[in-house]
This record gives C-alpha cells, sequence and structure tokens, in this order.
C-alpha cells in the first residue's frame, strides 16, 4: 500500500459516514465506500495510526448502494452519504451510535436504539450560502468538498422551497454578502438564510417557525434546528417519556429558549442559560416572563447553582460536548432527570461514560433523530435518571 492507490476490503460504516477497513499498514477510512464493498482508493492523507482515502472505483457494489439524488454530489461538500440507499441510511447510522456507546461510553447497550426520520428531501429550512461573484453575473452555491472554492448551484434536493428561491436569484444573496460583510471586496462571502412554508430570511432579519403548535421567532444567523418536522418528533417523544413534570427545571445551552418553552409547561420554575445575546434576544420572546433567564456561559454559571434540587437539567451542548468540570458539577447537584441531546455520538457517549460511570444515573431512553438525511450526521436523545 505504498502507492497512491490501492484496493482494499470494507467492514463497516462509522463515524462521520466513512468506510472502514483493516490493513497491514494500519486503519483505513474511506470516503465514498459502504460496507462489504470491494473498492480502489486514493490516499488523501496518512497519520501515523491511520490512513484516510477516498474511494475511485467500486470493484464488488453493496446491495445499499443507491444512485445520489443530487448532480453535484461528490463536488459540493455539502452530503457526504447520498451513495447509500435512503431507507437504509437511519439503520446504519443507527449503528455507528450503538457501537460508540458500547466502545467509546464503555456500557453494554442491548436494547433497540430507534432511529426517526421524516421526508428525505426539501426538509432543510436554514442554509449558509457561498457566493462567487467575479463572474458576469455572480453565482450562489456551496463550497466544494475538501475544497474552499465556491461550487454554482441552481437547485439543492435537500432544500426546502423557498431557499430552492434564492438560489435562482444569487444577486439576492450577493447583494445580501456586500451588505453585511465589511470585507465585501473577499472574492467569497458566506450568507445565511432561514425560511418557514411562505417566506424566507437572510442574516439578521426575523422569521418565525412553528414547531409542535408553538411559534419560536429567530433570525438565520441564530443557530435553529434545520429539519423542523423531525425535530417536532423529538421534542414530542422526549417530553413524554419525561416523569410527572416537578418543580424546577434547568436548560443548559438554551439558545433561543426552544425546549425550555416547551418545559414550561411540565414544570413551575424554568431557568434558561444562555451567553449568546442573539439568542437572548429571541429567548426574551419566545418564552414567558416567568422563565428566568441567565446570561453566562454554562461554564461560569453551573458552580454557582445553589442546592435547590433540580427535577430536570437539560443539556444540548456544542459538538465538543461537555466539559469535565461541568460533567462533575452536574453531578454534585444531583438533578432526578438529565435529558441530554447530542449533535455528536462520539463525545455524547464519552460524557454518558462519565454520568452513567458515577453511578448515581442509569440510561433510560435512548433515541436517535436523522435530522439530515444524505449526510452521516444524527442527532441523539437520551434521558437518564437517578
Amino acid at each position: 500500500m505504498g502507492t497512491e492507490t490501492f484496493k482494499i476490503l470494507i467492514e463497516k460504516l462509522v463515524q462521520g459516514g466513512r468506510g472502514f477497513a483493516r490493513s497491514p499498514e494500519g486503519v483505513v477510512f474511506v470516503d465514498g465506500a459502504l460496507p462489504g464493498e470491494e473498492v480502489v482508493c486514493r490516499t488523501v492523507k496518512r497519520k501515523r495510526d491511520y490512513i484516510h482515502a477516498v474511494a475511485i472505483d467500486i470493484l464488488k457494489p453493496s446491495e445499499l448502494r443507491a444512485e445520489p439524488i443530487c448532480r453535484y454530489y461528490g463536488i459540493c461538500g455539502g452530503c457526504d452519504l447520498q451513495h447509500l440507499n435512503a431507507a437504509d441510511q437511519p439503520v446504519l447510522k443507527g449503528q455507528i451510535l450503538r457501537e460508540n456507546i458500547n466502545r467509546i461510553g464503555g456500557l453494554t447497550y442491548t436494547k433497540e436504539i430507534p432511529v426517526y426520520g421524516g421526508n428525505t428531501t426539501g426538509y432543510r429550512n436554514r442554509a449558509r450560502f457561498q457566493m462567487d461573484s467575479t463572474t458576469k453575473n455572480g453565482t450562489a452555491g456551496f463550497f466544494g468538498r475538501r475544497s474552499g472554492s465556491v461550487v454554482p448551484i441552481d437547485f439543492c434536493p435537500v432544500l426546502v422551497p423557498k431557499l430552492n428561491e434564492l438560489l435562482q436569484r444569487p444577486e439576492i444573496l450577493i447583494r445580501a454578502a456586500h451588505e453585511t460583510d465589511t470585507r465585501s471586496h473577499r472574492r467569497q462571502s458566506g450568507v445565511y438564510t432561514a425560511a418557514n412554508e411562505t417566506a424566507y430570511a437572510i442574516e439578521h432579519q426575523e422569521i418565525s417557525i412553528q414547531v409542535n403548535g408553538k411559534q419560536f421567532y429567530t433570525e438565520p444567523v441564530v443557530f435553529f434546528q434545520s429539519n423542523r418536522e423531525v425535530f417536532s418528533q423529538l421534542v414530542s417523544n422526549i417530553l413524554s417519556g419525561l416523569s410527572d413534570g416537578g418543580k424546577n427545571a434547568v436548560d443548559l445551552y438554551s439558545g433561543v429558549g426552544t425546549i425550555a418553552a416547551f418545559l414550561e409547561d411540565l414544570y413551575s420554575n424554568v431557568t434558561a442559560v444562555e451567553r449568546d445575546q442573539s439568542c437572548l434576544k429571541y429567548a426574551k420572546k419566545n418564552l414567558s416572563p416567568t422563565v428566568r433567564l441567565i446570561s453566562k456561559s454554562v461554564e461560569s454559571w453551573v458552580p454557582e447553582v445553589s442546592a435547590e434540587q433540580i427535577d430536570l437539567l437539560a443539556v444540548d451542548p456544542p459538538r465538543t460536548g461537555l466539559s469535565p468540570e461541568i460533567l462533575s458539577t452536574i453531578i454534585s447537584l444531583h438533578p432526578k432527570q438529565i435529558l441530554y441531546i447530542s449533535c455528536d455520538s462520539v463525545t455524547f457517549s464519552r460524557d454518558l461514560k462519565r454520568l452513567a460511570g458515577s453511578g448515581d444515573y442509569r440510561l433510560r431512553i435512548l433515541e436517535a433523530y436523522d435530522l439530515y438525511p444524505h449526510t452521516s450526521h444524527l442527532e441523539t436523545a437520551a434521558l437518564l435518571g437517578r
């Protein structure tokens, strides 16, 4: 395998949607390959303990292999699993989650992990477009795969109709980029967009998105889940799994207050902790005045919490997960239940090991949600009880 290209047999799919294989030179991760396939690969990167490669020829295709639904697939840097059957994507992503929980989390979890999904096209209501204004009329699209160049795109099958309308009118996006970017002389500039059923918003324009009968106000530059249908299912399922509520609930990394708004229906006192001022501006609009808003980072606020009993502590941290200090403090607070929503099963499994390993908490509910079909991302929702 000393040459740039080599042949290898793929064992399984792993984190990031890559094929996993073994070779005399170590572990190999292969983009664009599926379990059971024999492929010819080209080396992209060599590290001391692994090789990153990309499949350039499929010698023995898997029955799971599908024709990509987008003509830009493989060029655009957005989707990375369109070569896998849409119906099989949740199954294989669920298997990756289970392996991470068992291997990284140190748990022997044998129960079924349900993976909920919805529409596999026309689902994404939030996107960041990239512009190339050097062409005659200007173009909009996304960054290319492993590239900083803009791939011009006239239609994206995973976007909701209103965002595809914007792709048809790149002059609107280019104008927005120039208005919002003080360095507008750059060749490339990104513009955040969001949409509901009837309208789109760009950058700091306000837009409302409905989740399970509640109206949430936000803006494209502020984080909001991009798959309203499946996220609504997550909220319904998890909240129905909570015990009969109680008095005190705390929502860490609360964003614009999406989870806290539903906790209001179950708990007498709700505290939402969020340091981003843009998020807090909308949290004040989305939550009732009775919710206590804390304008601090989770790291600085958690150590100040009193010994008052917390019936539910909800966390939806960034991809990096919870810091060791926050985990220690959470355990010391002894909340009756912990709701952990994660966008990365590796850091989730790492944190789960600490929470379950403390001896205080047991995993009661574990579910997965395919919020981003045709990508390797999978949302995890877990409820731990003391």
